[in-house]
């Protein structure tokens, strides 16, 4: 017998069963992903979205100079100068260089394929580095 009141309403951010998650979690980190970023972009084109807008892609990593760092792993020593918390990936966590050449890439092909089937990936990140996409002001969309 289950209690209908310890359930927790569910989301889904993927084509499968297992890319879903409890309506007060986060949404994995595409890199946290089987497939990651290129398995995000096969859902959001499944799901039939005709414009998908990204927040927050600073497109941009630096690596500390007191980091350790061991081909493509890397240790931080310090404060994460990176994300919008220093201890998001801050002394002690390990992390791997993100390859943003890589990166770029994929988004290149992402706009490809969405502007092949007559869809929009739109850029409304404030400030960051990410320029493959059209840009749009945060701020002009709510």
């Amino acid at each position: 017998i289950f209690d209908g009141n310890s359930i927790q309403p569910m989301i889904t951010y993927g084509t499968n069963p297992g890319m879903g998650a409890g309506i007060s979690c986060s949404i994995p980190d595409a890199a946290s992903v089987d497939g990651g970023v290129e398995s995000y972009k096969k859902s959001l084109n499944y799901m039939g979205f005709n414009e998908v807008y990204l927040i927050g892609f600073d497109h941009s990593y630096d690596i500390p100079e007191d980091a350790e760092v061991n081909q493509s792993e890397i240790m931080s020593n310090s404060d994460d100068p990176n994300h919008f918390d220093p201890k998001y990936f801050g002394k002690g966590y390990r992390w791997h260089d993100p390859q943003v050449d890589r990166m770029e890439k994929s988004y290149e092909r992402a706009k490809l394929v969405f502007e092949k089937n007559n869809r929009n990936i739109i850029n409304a990140t404030v400030g960051g580095h990410l320029e493959v996409f059209p840009r749009v002001d945060y701020f002009t969309l709510f």
